[in-house]
Parts: structure tokens; C-alpha cells; sequence
């Protein structure tokens, strides 16, 4: 072990600012750390949110386009019915 203090000081000063170097490079990895994490999730909560604006209008979209798909039923019935008027008809007169 490399000693910072003069080899008069106790050896036990040398170990404990040892630990101190090694405690304050492991706070300072641990702050990095978190930061990182901190934009992390900065950026996925903005993500979210778009992701949230994006179902919502595909949830409209579906909406309509049962509505449509709705309506086109009914004229389909519509002109289906008229198109069995227009068989009897078309047979009435042959």
C-alpha cells in the first residue's frame, strides 16, 4: 500500500485516509450514477407522454373508423334490401 503521509505517521492514519480516497471515489461514482439514471428517466417519462398523445389519437381514429364502418353497414343493408326489390321487379316484368 502506498503511503501519502510521511513514514513517521501512524500506519493506521495512512490506512484511514485510504479508505477516505476510496469512500469519496465511490460517493462520486454513485452521484454519476445517479444523474445518468436522473436523464434516464427524464427521457423516458417525455417518451411516455408521447407514446400516451400517440394512443389517444389512434384510439380517435378507431373511433371514426367504426363509426364509418358502421354506416357503410347500414347502406350495404340498404341497398342490398333495394337490391332484392329490383330482383322481384326485374322478374314481375320479364
Amino acid at each position: 500500500m502506498a503511503s501519502r503521509k510521511p513514514s513517521s505517521a501512524p500506519e493506521w492514519q495512512v490506512i484511514l485516509e485510504e479508505i477516505k480516497s476510496q469512500n469519496r471515489m465511490t460517493i462520486e461514482a454513485v452521484e454519476v450514477n445517479r444523474a445518468v439514471l436522473e436523464v434516464a428517466i427524464r427521457e423516458l417519462r417525455v417518451s411516455v407522454q408521447e407514446i400516451g398523445v400517440e394512443v389517444h389519437e389512434l384510439r380517435t381514429k378507431v373511433e371514426e373508423n367504426s363509426a364509418a364502418i358502421r354506416e357503410l353497414t347500414a347502406r350495404v343493408e340498404a341497398l342490398s334490401r333495394l337490391e332484392e326489390r329490383v330482383a322481384a321487379l326485374e322478374k314481375r316484368t320479364a
